[in-house]
C-alpha cells in the first residue's frame, strides 16, 4: 500500500470526528474572505520556500486570530542583528525550493511586522550526546 500526503490528516480527521475541512491554497492567496480566520494556525516548514517571507508572514496574520505555530530554518544564528541568509539555488541542503533562512532576531522582527504582537521562540529539544 502506496502512502498519500495526505494519509496522516486523513487518518487523525477520522478518528478524532473532526469536520475539520483541509484546502490546498498558496499562502500568498489566503485572506479572511478566502479562508476565514482561526483560533489556531499551523505555519510548518513553508517560510523558507516562499519567493516573499514578509508577505506571505502577513497573509498568515490576517487569517490568525489567536496563535501563529511557526517551523522554519535558520540561519546567521551567529549575527546580532536582524539577517536573512538568501538562497538562490540549492546552496541549503542541496534543495532548490529553500530561498530563505533567517536568524532569530529577523524572525521575530519579521512576525511582529506582520503583526503579531507577541512572539515566543521555542527551540527543538538538544539531542543526547
Amino acid at each position: 500500500m502506496t502512502k498519500k500526503p495526505k494519509d496522516g490528516f486523513e487518518l487523525a480527521r477520522e478518528v478524532l470526528k473532526s469536520r475539520v475541512e483541509d484546502r490546498l491554497i498558496d499562502v500568498m492567496d489566503l485572506s479572511p474572505e478566502a479562508v476565514g480566520t482561526f483560533d489556531l494556525v499551523l505555519f510548518l516548514g513553508v517560510l523558507y520556500h516562499v519567493r516573499h517571507p514578509l508577505l506571505a508572514l502577513e497573509r498568515v496574520a490576517g487569517v490568525t486570530a489567536g496563535r501563529l505555530i511557526l517551523e522554519t530554518e535558520v540561519d546567521l544564528l551567529d549575527v546580532g542583528r536582524p539577517a536573512m541568509g538568501f538562497y538562490p539555488s540549492a546552496e541549503l541542503n542541496s534543495d532548490p525550493t529553500i530561498w530563505w533562512a533567517p536568524n532569530l532576531s529577523a524572525l521575530a522582527a519579521m512576525l511582529r511586522t506582520a503583526g503579531f504582537s507577541r512572539v515566543d521562540v521555542v527551540s527543538p529539544p538538544k539531542p543526547f550526546v
